[in-house]
């Protein structure tokens, strides 16, 4: 039998982290999140708040979500899709991986509530920085936000034909 090799003991134990402890924390929080399709990001700083946790990685995350039976990641999407992520970012929406409990998929016409709901919230916050800045006559926040108000209706109109 040979020996284990420290390059490949599995990264929990090899940074002294517990798996038990890694999905504990996991599944409590995509159980609770108001919004079931939760970033990696959100996960991984609500694990690393654990001390035994602290030094956990994204990707070491990412490589213990996937194969669990209980969680789906789901990635952001591709380069060179109708709608990418730069597209997204643009708007000031993260869509990088994100995990979320099979039990808590939502339905297409539930998903599509979710993003119009966000796009709707996204929309008036900058219909209110508009109205802002145009009371302080402030011109460069003006373009900017016109051209912010511009790409969120060109994304709206691009998720409803995907939707």
């Amino acid at each position: 039998m040979e020996p284990i090799r420290d390059n490949i003991i599995p990264f929990p134990r090899r940074l002294g982290m517990n798996l038990e402890t890694i999905e504990e924390k996991c599944l409590s929080y995509l159980r609770q999140a108001p919004n079931p399709l939760v970033p990696v990001d959100t996960l991984l700083e609500f694990c690393r708040r654990d001390p035994e946790c602290g030094k956990l990685e994204q990707q070491e995350l990412l490589d213990f979500l996937r194969p669990h039976e209980l969680i789906k990641v789901v990635e952001g999407p591709d380069e060179g899709e109708e709608i990418d992520q730069e597209t997204f970012g643009e708007a000031g929406i993260n869509m990088g991986p994100r995990a979320i409990l099979h039990s808590r998929v939502p339905t297409k016409e539930q998903m599509a509530d979710i993003i119009a709901a966000q796009m709707k919230n996204m929309t008036e916050m900058l219909v209110e920085a508009l109205e802002l800045a145009r009371k302080a006559k402030d011109e460069a926040h003006i373009q900017e936000l016109e051209a912010a108000l511009q790409k969120s209706e060109d994304l709206r109109q691009k998720m409803n034909k995907l939707l």
